[in-house]
């Protein structure tokens, strides 16, 4: 079987001053050779001298007429593979895309606690919980834009917490809606686009490698040494409702402009709470009035950097990191 190299040096070309070898002329050597049982071409100077090397490729006469039209014909294909081939990349490229947009909301979800199924319609997922709290293990979470994951939750107080088992950090260019509180959790980070909406009651953003809590018991929730090389950053719009609160915990942190939109990353909790957090150890906890959660990073560290836009009317907005840009 002839490999790679062997037809890298194959050239063609159509009158004696012009030389025309590609190395997906090479590759249409390589497809058609099994067809036709094609020696190694040698390099040519001429057309005459290429339609010679077809000719002997396919065993026929030396110096005749057919040998000559061998030649045209095999550069004829050869010409055809490539455009096919280009026009199999393009198709490959675009329908790649498009397979990729119909499975870009989250993946592979299994309920470790709680109760809650999933329905999918389109580009809409929905998580139906029926328990009051809900941990749901995740091979990837990603929402591709125009696309929408719903958590239908009981009421206000319910969690969803969610745990990405994803090597890569999760994008989401898409609308996230909860009634509840939402816990993403991906040790690999987190990229919020331009385009994405993410409303609920409360969010907690992190990328500590904490194990699953149990969700029955209560108590402070502890996110523990989030891995350095993890970020999060955040181009799109946070909307926390009813005096919740939006935690967003990490190593390092940035709320800022979308460079493609050249719009701002805005959180938003009226009457409730924004925390930054870049810490090696992160309690957080339910307020001691009922009113949403509260957070502290007992160990700063690392970076919090916000050009964005933090707004909490009648509420409260901390950063806490090692350096804090602003």
């Amino acid at each position: 079987m002839r490999s790679f190299n062997d037809f890298q040096t194959a050239q063609r070309c159509r009158e004696p001053e012009r030389t025309c070898a590609s190395t997906l002329a090479s590759w249409s050597a390589v497809v058609v050779t099994p067809l036709w049982n094609a020696r190694r071409f040698t390099n040519c100077s001429c057309s005459s001298h290429h339609s010679t090397q077809s000719g002997v490729a396919l065993g026929l006469p030396p110096h005749s007429k057919t040998w000559r039209q061998a030649g045209w014909f095999w550069e004829s294909i050869f010409d055809r593979l490539q455009h096919g081939l280009i026009g199999m990349g393009i198709f490959l490229l675009v329908c790649g895309g498009s397979i990729y947009r119909l499975h870009a909301n989250p993946v592979g979800g299994t309920v470790t606690q709680g109760a809650a199924t999933f329905n999918t319609s389109g580009s809409q997922l929905t998580i139906n919980q029926v328990s009051a709290n809900a941990l749901i293990n995740w091979q990837t979470f990603n929402i591709a834009a125009g696309e929408t994951t719903t958590f239908n939750q009981p009421s206000a107080s319910s969690v969803t917490w969610n745990y990405i088992n994803d090597p890569n950090a999760s994008s989401i260019n898409g609308n996230i809606n909860a009634i509840g509180y939402v816990v993403l959790q991906n040790p690999n980070g987190f990229s919020v686009g331009g385009q994405a909406s993410i409303t609920a009651h409360g969010l907690i953003m992190t990328t500590a490698s904490t194990p699953a809590l149990d969700l029955s018991g209560g108590g402070p929730w502890s996110f523990n040494t989030p891995p350095p090389a993890a970020k999060i950053v955040n181009y799109g719009q946070i909307h926390i409702t009813g005096g919740g609160s939006a935690f967003l915990i990490a190593a390092d942190i940035e709320n800022g402009i979308d460079p493609v939109t050249q719009k701002p990353g805005t959180i938003s909790a009226p009457g409730g709470k924004i925390g930054l957090y870049a810490g090696q150890k992160v309690l957080v906890s339910m307020s001691p009035d009922g009113r949403g959660l509260s957070a502290q990073a007992t160990i700063p560290q690392g970076l919090v950097d916000n050009n964005g836009n933090l707004i909490a009317d009648a509420g409260s907005i901390a950063l806490q990191a090692q350096m804090v840009n602003q």
